[in-house]
């Protein structure tokens, strides 16, 4: 549920919420239910009027069933976009605006073709949030805060920039803008030798088109101080208002 829904721009929301409806209407329709005791897949028909059922033992029984969580997860989306429409009273009842196609080498298909948590240095910490271990406190907020806002998002991703190989801490993509955004935690400012290795990655995302300030967005700490949950809030959602601005084209 978007809780603090009243501090992003309502286009993001209109968009969102047209992208989510052609996504879903896309998707075959499809439900759980049972057939005595035992589980079934409903799949209807494009008018709704009847249905067949994919039962456990049927060879498609696992694709089916990650169709219907995906469906599932799309209409949980939706719905707290919808509610987070209501705020906005008669703004959300507008036209959606129609966003500004700007070329970018970092959208969609470049997104899907990265490998989730493909970092190769183990990760087993103790900082565990849905499904996930994190390397520091401030790693697992931005994971809770991205959650919290409904993006999709890849953590400890191995990416190639020119000749070599960088992991990023989290690549977010904005579907609505075809658009990624790069998220990095510096969490040992105060390691010259740390700071030299980022510094070069730096140079070669800058050199590849990814931007500091547009594309990519950095938080860092150190022994004494690391940035707390409003900080994290605070930032991310300034990116979604900057990517508004990008994005929407305002009469």
């Amino acid at each position: 549920m978007y809780k603090i829904n009243h501090q992003i721009p309502v286009e993001y929301f209109v968009l969102r919420e047209r992208y989510l409806r052609s996504v879903i209407d896309r998707m075959p329709l499809i439900k759980s239910g049972f057939r005595g005791e035992k589980e079934v897949i409903r799949i209807y028909s494009s008018d709704k009027t009847h249905y067949r059922e994919i039962a456990r033992s049927n060879k498609d029984w696992d694709e089916y069933r990650k169709v219907l969580s995906k469906r599932e997860k799309l209409q949980k989306m939706l719905s707290n976009v919808k509610a987070a429409l209501k705020v906005y009273s008669s703004k959300a009842s507008q036209p959606a605006p129609e966003p500004v196609n700007l070329k970018n080498r970092y959208g969609i298909s470049y997104y899907d073709k990265l490998v989730d948590e493909s970092c190769p240095y183990k990760n087993d910490t103790d900082y565990f949030y849905d499904g996930r271990h994190y390397r520091s406190r401030s790693e697992m907020m931005i994971a809770e805060w991205l959650t919290e806002l409904g993006l999709e998002f890849k953590h400890d991703v191995l990416i190639q920039v020119g000749d070599s190989f960088f992991t990023i801490d989290f690549i977010i993509i904005f579907r609505e803008f075809n658009r990624c955004i790069f998220t990095e935690f510096f969490g040992k400012s105060y390691d010259p030798a740390y700071n030299h290795d980022n510094a070069c990655k730096l140079e070669a995302l800058t050199n590849e088109g990814i931007y500091l300030g547009r594309d990519l967005f950095i938080f860092s700490g150190d022994i004494k101080y690391t940035p707390g949950s409003d900080v994290i809030k605070s930032q991310l959602l300034s990116i979604i208002e900057q990517l508004v601005c990008y994005h929407v084209r305002r009469e």
